[in-house]
């Protein structure tokens, strides 16, 4: 007994054996055969060197109803597996864009401490009166408050310390300019010392 309500028209049935036709898988193949066969234990076909041939319009209701399920079913599947393929892709893009954001992040950061590295710097000219040598600056990420990078900066010498220098560098200078004036003094005195008188010479009575 036909136990499927729903009646096939020739064009739906027309419509699965198409759908048959373009399967390709051998289990897929066998599982078809083994739907019809199980719901027409009495179906009559001819076999040959092509294989079984039978009228498919002629098959119980039910089975059109089996087959048409099972089509859903591979359709389904092979839905769900490019939809899976899809979201793989989609997740690896999303994996590489995070990599690319993180990497645009991180440069970010480098620019926001080079900015307050040139301020820092800024700040020193304008302060190099009161500021000392190696002092210690730190980098902070105020959205995060961690501090993200720590500087070591000669700062300027103070105009006094310039002069200062300036001074003993003239003083060095003329040190050592005096000093080489008087070792030149002192070698000349020695030259005129050591130059002996020319002996007189006698006169000789005739």
């Amino acid at each position: 007994m036909d136990k499927s309500k729903k009646e096939y028209s020739l064009e739906e049935k027309k419509n699965l054996a198409d759908k048959i036709k373009s399967l390709k898988k051998e289990e897929e193949l066998k599982k078809i055969k083994s739907i019809i066969f199980k719901e027409n234990p009495d179906l009559h076909y001819t076999k040959n060197s092509s294989g079984m041939l039978f009228y498919f319009q002629n098959l119980n209701n039910s089975t059109y109803d089996k087959l048409e399920k099972y089509l859903k079913n591979l359709e389904n599947k092979k839905i769900y597996r490019m939809t899976m393929t899809t979201s793989e892709t989609n997740t690896l893009d999303s994996i590489n864009k995070e990599f690319k954001d993180k990497d645009k992040y991180k440069l970010s950061n480098l620019e926001k401490n080079m900015i307050r590295r040139k301020e820092y710097e800024e700040e020193i000219k304008k302060n190099n009166n009161t500021l000392h040598n190696d002092e210690l600056y730190m980098s902070e990420d105020t959205e995060k408050n961690t501090t993200t990078n720590i500087f070591v900066k000669k700062t300027p010498e103070s105009n006094d310390e310039e002069k200062e220098k300036k001074a003993k560098s003239i003083k060095k200078t003329s040190d050592s300019n005096e000093s080489s004036e008087k070792q030149k003094k002192v070698k000349s005195v020695k030259s005129v010392k050591n130059v002996k008188k020319p002996k007189s010479v006698k006169k000789s009575k005739n």
